[in-house]
C-alpha cells in the first residue's frame, strides 16, 4: 500500500478515535452522579478514560479490518476482470 493510502487510512482512525472519545465522554457525563465526593470524582474521571480509550481501540481496530478487507475485494475484483479479459483476447 502507498503512503498516502496510508496517511489517508491513519487520519481516518485520528477522526474516528476523536470521535468516539467525544462520545463517550458525553455520555458519562450525563450519567455520573453529581453529589460524588472527590474520591469518587478522581475515580470516575479516570475511569472514564479508559472507557474512552478501551472504546476507541476497538473501533478503530474494527474500522482498520473493513478498510483493509474493502480493498482486497476491490483488488480482487480488479483482478479477475482483468483475467476475464485476457481469457477473452486469447479466444479470440
Amino acid at each position: 500500500m502507498n503512503e498516502k493510502a496510508k496517511l489517508a487510512i491513519s487520519g481516518v482512525e485520528l477522526l474516528i478515535g476523536i470521535g468516539v472519545s467525544a462520545l463517550v465522554g458525553g455520555t458519562l457525563a450525563i450519567v455520573k452522579p453529581s453529589k460524588a465526593g472527590p474520591i469518587k470524582k478522581i475515580g470516575m474521571g479516570l475511569a472514564g478514560v479508559a472507557i474512552s480509550s478501551m472504546a476507541s481501540d476497538k473501533v478503530i481496530e474494527y474500522v482498520d479490518n473493513k478498510i483493509h478487507e474493502t480493498i482486497a475485494q476491490v483488488k480482487d475484483f480488479i483482478n479477475k476482470k482483468h483475467e476475464e479479459e485476457t481469457s477473452e483476447e486469447v479466444e479470440a
